[in-house]
């Protein structure tokens, strides 16, 4: 609002600015300011002119501000990761997630677990947030029950759940108990139904396969083994000083 101006005829309106620049008119001694940014402060001037046009130039400015809108939200949390199924074998991951403003997040594997109790996030307090877990094991599913504090001190009310999996075995090449894959031993008896490879294989599919250390060592065998069993197919010396090592196995496992 403002005092009125005069004239010697009459006063037909005011423009009116904000910081250099009209916003609009009035034929009143008041005007009132729409769309403006909380906590943020304007200057306003003033104009009169009359019905000939004539205009009396601008006021001296007054500045005036507008509050701080509170805020009573809290964050928004979005791209929980991992998710799905991880490779088995996996003891340790990161895991992660977003919020829309600044905020610092914390973790717990029970659902409904207050803030306060909840363990921190290694790094936080941006709108990223990661932190490692470990001590996962396979076959399992893992449920991490998040709750996050923006600058405001709001407090999520409900938990954000990143869930996923570690595969339960290690995948292994596909087998036969006709001797598929024993790589050394066929190449050693030079034929895989030899019966000292059929023993070999029985024991593999028995033994190695039926649990995960007996799957890893079958892998690596698979990986490094064809290599060897190359070197012996021509080398009968060799495959005869193989055959004699494998022999008291064999009789073992028969």
């Amino acid at each position: 609002t403002w005092t009125s101006s005069t004239d010697n005829v009459w006063v037909s309106g005011y423009k009116v600015y904000r910081d250099d620049s009209q916003i609009g008119t009035s034929t009143t001694t008041n005007y009132s300011d729409t769309g403006l940014t909380a906590n943020t402060s304007y200057s306003y001037r003033l104009s009169a002119y009359d019905a000939a046009g004539n205009d009396s130039g601008q006021c001296t400015a007054v500045s005036a501000a507008t509050p701080q809108v509170s805020d009573t939200t809290a964050p928004i949390r979005t791209n929980g990761l991992p998710a799905g199924e991880l490779s088995s074998g996996t003891t340790s991951t990161d895991i992660s997630l977003s919020t829309d403003e600044n905020a610092t997040c914390k973790y717990s594997q029970a659902a409904g677990t207050s803030y306060a109790n909840m363990t921190d996030f290694t790094n936080t307090t941006g709108t990223n947030h990661t932190t490692e877990v470990s001590g996962l094991e396979n076959g399992l599913t893992y449920n991490y029950y998040v709750k996050c504090k923006d600058e405001s001190d709001n407090i999520n009310s409900d938990d954000y759940v990143i869930t996923f999996s570690v595969a339960d075995t290690l995948p292994v090449n596909n087998t036969s108990s006709s001797g598929g894959n024993c790589f050394i031993a066929t190449a050693a008896y030079g034929t895989p139904m030899a019966e000292e490879v059929k023993t070999l294989s029985r024991f593999r599919d028995k033994y190695l396969l039926t649990n995960y250390c007996g799957k890893t060592f079958v892998n690596l065998y698979y990986k490094y083994s064809p290599k060897m069993a190359n070197y012996l197919r021509h080398r009968n010396r060799a495959r005869s000083v193989v055959r004699l090592m494998l022999s008291p196995l064999v009789n073992l496992i028969r």
